[in-house]
């Protein structure tokens, strides 16, 4: 497999390549502040990968819209494929109606025994391959009661029939619906498929983190088992927000985990970004050690750092500029090996393209 170019070592002036391998048999983590260049750098290694023979495909879950910017790169003309996340919802629902259930424990009556039931009724829905309307999800709230105690049963009921939510009042039409074959179907044809979670455009779909959490976590599942069961397929699932994705003090969901440890032997690893490092699950950042850039950093995660990889990796960060990290991977030719690396600007993330002086400025204009 082949080498791309990172960009140039700021010291000696020389290029600096990466075998692709090791990127793709293992994790990739890339912390650094607001404004280092996290980002940017990202951005053309994902360029220069899906543009390599043979191209890595790649599955982008994007929460703030900044990557939609690789339509635009000439070389990926007619190769990425962006998808809004709300067109994904109905599909989801239809193939695993546990998806939506962050949306049902929120109402203040829930206990973890009602929580527990509903849970149960999602559950025997996806059984029965049921669309989760308000009808068919009380139906499996009753076959799943067992021996629960009636009054926990009448909250759950009550608690569905009060809830407004236009997305299970009743079963969506087939335009609508996107199923997970059709997915994975992108994922084959496209060298560069984004999710865009940035917006909602359907005012029957919440805008609300926990559920856009939730089918990110299906798509990683779906496409954990794809690469698992199919040897002739793989793909490199790429996040930000890796914080509220895996939090350090929170309950993370185990594909995270898995594809960080897993994931790599599957052809299907996990890439994060962490702007806040100290406050990421150790479960997850310590697998991808391996394969670690690091840009300027605050100094409560230049500890975690320090404790992640040693004094010996912090004591190389020193001030880096904007657009330069540190990184060591087992890419390198020596494995291991720590370069500092002053990063190709391919594209810059959507938000630059129309940031504050171009904002202001045709505010002014305006006036």
């Amino acid at each position: 497999m082949l080498k791309i170019k990172l960009g140039k070592n700021p010291e000696t002036n020389l290029d600096v390549y990466i075998s692709l391998k090791p990127l793709i048999r293992q994790s990739l983590l890339i912390t650094g502040a607001q404004g280092t260049g996290k980002t940017t750098a990202l951005l053309t290694i994902i360029a220069r990968a899906a543009t390599a023979n043979p191209p890595i495909h790649f599955l982008i879950l994007d929460w703030s819209g900044e990557y939609i910017s690789l339509e635009k790169v000439e070389e990926l003309k007619g190769k990425v494929h962006v998808i809004s996340w709300w067109k994904l919802v109905y599909g989801s629902l239809y193939e695993k109606p546990e998806v939506i259930a962050p949306l049902l424990i929120e109402d203040p009556r829930v206990t973890s025994a009602v929580a527990g039931l509903i849970k149960s009724g999602l559950a025997w829905c996806t059984k029965m391959k049921l669309y989760p309307s308000k009808e068919i999800l009380k139906m499996g709230i009753e076959n799943s009661k067992g021996s629960r105690k009636p009054e926990t049963v009448d909250i759950a009921i009550r608690i569905i029939d009060d809830l407004d939510l236009g997305l299970i009042r009743e079963e969506p039409s087939d335009d609508k619906i996107i199923r997970i074959k059709d997915f994975i179907e992108y994922i084959n044809k496209y060298n560069v498929v984004i999710v865009d979670f940035s917006k909602t455009e359907d005012e029957h779909v919440p805008d609300y983190f926990e559920f856009k959490k939730s089918i990110a976590e299906y798509l990683a599942e779906a496409i954990w088992n794809e690469a698992r069961l199919n040897k002739r397929f793989g793909c490199v699932i790429v996040s930000d927000e890796a914080h509220r994705l895996c939090p350090e003090f929170e309950p993370i969901s185990p594909i995270w985990h898995r594809l960080a440890t897993e994931g790599g032997r599957n052809c299907c690893p996990l890439w994060l970004v962490a702007r806040r490092l100290s406050i990421v699950s150790k479960k997850v950042t310590t697998e991808a050690q391996q394969n670690f850039i690091c840009f300027n950093v605050e100094d409560i995660d230049r500890r975690r750092v320090e404790e992640d990889l040693g004094t010996t990796f912090a004591g190389l960060l020193g001030s880096l500029a904007a657009g330069e990290a540190m990184v060591k991977s087992n890419g390198f030719r020596i494995p291991g090996q720590v370069i500092h690396v002053k990063f190709d600007k391919i594209i810059e993330p959507a938000s630059a393209i129309h940031g504050p002086e171009d904002r202001f400025k045709a505010m002014a204009e305006i006036q």
